[in-house]
């Protein structure tokens, strides 16, 4: 990389934990899952700088809100890089090949579906079983997710009936947030090269 891409990819890696730590839990998701808009420096790099930039801003995010201020020994860490990147890479190809508000759109639509799937499947299978190992079991997960919900009753539930809606919810978020300051930072940016 340029010394001039670095540099953007550092800012907007700094701007992504910001807007991570900066979080708000929403009383229809369990309290472990907490929403903010700490992906959407990265859809913005990517747009601008490049894939490479957007999986560099999406890495350094994550490292930087684990050792800085990790409340998940990692984990949520782990899940936010993954999704972010599922979000990020169709939302490039489509982008590079559309570079229209139509290619926005279903290279956005096909990232929540990356998300959503991608967060699902680690969840199921890596995420939630390491997170019920750190903090207490299954079970503890499981009672906050039914305080919320009385729909989830097992892992399979929590995947249905909170993981997904909550991938879902968060990248509606973040295709609306990207697409409102995705010109005007590429234009600050094209003008500071």
């Amino acid at each position: 990389m340029k010394l001039n891409t670095m540099v953007k990819v550092s800012i907007l890696s700094t701007l992504g934990l910001i807007f991570t730590i900066i979080n708000i839990g929403l009383p229809f998701f369990p309290e472990f899952l907490k929403i903010d808009i700490g992906n959407v420096p990265a859809v913005l790099g990517t747009l601008i700088l490049g894939l490479n930039a957007g999986i560099f801003i999406e890495l350094i995010k994550n490292i930087l809100k684990f050792v800085l201020n990790s409340s998940t020994g990692g984990i949520g860490e782990l899940a936010n890089f993954i999704v972010g990147i599922f979000y990020i890479i169709p939302l490039y190809y489509v982008y590079n090949k559309f570079s229209n508000f139509k290619g926005y759109f279903i290279g956005s639509v096909l990232g929540i579906i990356g998300m959503t799937i991608s967060g699902s499947v680690f969840n199921y299978f890596i995420l939630m079983p390491l997170y019920a190992k750190l903090f207490g079991g299954m079970n503890v997960i499981l009672d906050m997710a039914n305080a919320i919900n009385p729909y989830i009753i097992d892992l399979k539930t929590l995947i249905i009936y909170g993981i997904a809606p909550f991938n879902i919810f968060k990248g509606i978020i973040i295709l609306i947030v990207s697409y409102i300051t995705y010109k005007p930072l590429r234009d600050f940016m094209s003008k500071n090269k």
